[in-house]
């Protein structure tokens, strides 16, 4: 193999090695985000339980005040 085959072999790995870290950086970051937005979604359905429980006693059957 030529040694100018071999360097473009080499570049290519080096480029390829680095867009893979990339990969793994930004497929990290994306998990986190994605487990923050699983926490925030999960608060956000308790709190709305919540609130459908303390509105489950409060049911009138009176018309509006305008009839």
């Amino acid at each position: 193999m030529s040694e100018d085959r071999f360097q473009d072999l080499e570049m290519k790995v080096a480029f390829l090695d680095d867009i893979v870290n990339k990969l793994d950086e930004t497929v990290t970051f994306q998990q986190l985000q994605i487990e923050e937005l699983k926490r925030q979604v999960q608060h956000s359905h308790k709190q709305l339980v919540n609130v459908k429980d303390s509105l489950k006693g409060q049911t009138t059957d009176e018309p509006p005040p305008h009839y």
